[in-house]
């Protein structure tokens, strides 16, 4: 009594707190790193009546006679604790920061299996507390890596009714992911002389069960399957909520396909559920990519299923793009067959359109060319040309379908193109055709003679003495701009042929020449009063 009362009269040194504040952040995980400490101590629940402190007060701190060692040790803080320091204290300690960091330190030194076991053997009646306190929870952690098989069945059995609300919880889903994570790669335990009700008390799933001649009862018990049972009859449940969605990913991650076949259940019974949801969709994704044969071919034969109702949907087309990206042409063959005969309707939706230019990708050729038929024969060819998302689809499908078929789909847009010259989805779609079809001459579909009247910008007439080069490629220019009289010091009447002819197809420089006597002329008004001369070259 007098040792604890002259801990709590003697304050620590500035020096040892700010060591104990910075010692062992590493511990901290992160977001408890050490920015903010806790300014309440805590008090043992067996102190008695007049709760008297454990000493660790101003920031978790503790007293440098009850620490012991040199100050500027590092490691003097943890490893001078005694288990007195520590017995009956273990569950408070583990709520506050600093003492959390603590204990984790003593788990951590291999030399000290006497405290080990008193913050095993304590932690054992306040797992459940443990796994969703904001600091508890990586104690609990830590414990669970810490301990051997056996020690670490008993803590799952403990703390296996406990798994889908600590799942649920924004701290207690760390805690049961690490579950997931450990016991997933744990050995199966053998257990000798165990009891009957002790296994219906906490659910075990019974794998073996032998009993050697005049020896004791022996089980093996496969931790994996522990899990499995605490957690399949939520499935669904954890799969869209913001917390629990992360264990299932886990689970899909360590644990091996058998035992996620809960998953796999879960998910296809509840497709549309799932794969609709902001969280769910995830989910479904990591099921394809943790999936055995078996396991694939069933999700997808569901999102075949559902696939016009996910495709549609903000979340759900995500998870028909990912079945389209991850799986073969064969694999998807149900899911690409899906938008035949509804393409415009999905095409001029913002999601499915998506979709239908991943079908049109991933597609096998006889496949595509239906899609292909399709678009080019829409009754609605306008509409879809001008849509937001539509027009998108019918890039796609100039830059993807055979030749023969894509001149039939030119042949179907060229009469619509005048109407959409001037917007924006007009010119990506003209310029998807020229890209395939560079020499085609589509000047008069856009509305524009071939005659320099409809070729310039500027209207019917060259302006500021500039001259523009044709839409139809090369240096032609329309001969019936320029009189005779105009020609003087060219060569021919032809200006495109002339060698002192500047300026390339796409440029606007003023042509050059020459005129008798090697001055450099320039046409300055080709409507006016012919060339003037300009310096000698």
């Amino acid at each position: 009594m007098m040792y604890q009362q002259r801990m709590m009269m003697s304050p620590p040194p500035s020096h040892m707190m700010q060591q104990q504040r910075h010692h062992g952040d590493d511990l901290g995980h992160g977001a408890f790193g050490g920015r903010q400490q806790s300014r309440m101590g805590y008090r043992s629940e067996n102190a008695g009546a007049n709760g008297m402190s454990l000493g660790l007060m101003n920031g978790g701190s503790m007293s440098a006679p009850m620490m012991g060692g040199s100050a500027n040790d590092p490691s003097s803080l943890s490893a001078a604790l005694s288990v007195e320091d520590i017995q009956n204290r273990v569950f408070a300690m583990s709520k506050d920061q600093n003492g959390c960091r603590l204990l984790q330190e003593q788990l951590d030194y291999e030399d000290r299996s006497d405290l080990c076991e008193v913050i095993y053997q304590e932690s054992l009646e306040h797992l459940a507390e443990m796994m969703v306190d904001p600091f508890g929870n990586y104690l609990f952690q830590k414990l669970l890596e810490r301990v051997n098989e056996k020690q670490r069945l008993v803590i799952i059995r403990r703390v296996s009714s406990n798994l889908v609300a600590a799942a649920l919880n924004l701290h207690g889903t760390r805690s049961v992911q690490k579950v997931v994570e450990v016991c997933a790669t744990s050995p199966d335990v053998i257990e000798e002389d165990y009891d009957d009700e002790e296994g219906e008390d906490y659910g075990y799933v019974k794998d073996r069960e032998e009993r050697p001649e005049g020896g004791e009862r022996r089980r093996t018990t496969s931790l994996p399957d522990l899990i499995v049972e605490a957690l399949k009859d939520d499935a669904v449940r954890l799969c869209i909520d913001s917390n629990g969605n992360h264990v299932i990913q886990r689970a899909l991650q360590f644990m091996k396909p058998e035992y996620n076949q809960f998953v796999f259940d879960a998910v296809c019974k509840e497709c549309t559920t799932v794969g609709t949801h902001r969280h769910g969709c995830c989910v479904l994704q990591r099921c394809l990519d943790a999936a055995n044969k078996t396991q694939k071919a069933e999700v997808i034969e569901q999102v075949e299923r559902q696939a016009m109702k996910l495709m549609q949907d903000p979340y759900g087309n995500y998870v028909v793009q990912y079945v389209l990206d991850s799986c073969t042409a064969e694999e998807a063959f149900g899911v690409i067959m899906k938008p035949l005969g509804h393409i415009y309707e999905l095409s001029v939706q913002k999601f499915s359109s998506n979709v239908i230019e991943k079908c049109l990708e991933k597609a096998p050729e006889r496949v595509r060319q239906k899609y292909i038929a399709e678009i080019t024969n829409c009754p609605k060819m306008n509409k879809m040309l001008q849509d937001q998302f539509a027009n998108y689809v019918v890039q796609r499908a100039l830059c993807v379908c055979a030749e023969e078929q894509c001149l039939l789909l030119v042949k179907a847009i060229r009469p619509h193109l005048a109407a959409m010259k001037n917007t924006s989805g007009g010119r990506r779609i003209t310029a998807r055709i020229l890209k395939r079809f560079p020499t085609m001459d589509i000047s008069m579909d856009m509305g524009m003679s071939p005659t320099a009247d409809n070729l310039f910008d500027n209207g019917n007439t060259m302006m500021m003495g500039h001259l523009p080069t044709s839409t139809m490629g090369g240096n032609y220019v329309p001969q019936q701009h320029l009189q005779p009289s105009q020609m003087y010091g060219m060569q021919g009447s032809h200006m495109g042929a002339s060698p002192h002819f500047q300026g390339g197809a796409r440029g606007n420089r003023m042509p050059q020449m020459h005129g008798n006597d090697g001055s450099m002329m320039m046409l300055n008004d080709v409507g006016g009063m012919g060339m003037n001369a300009t310096s000698r070259a």
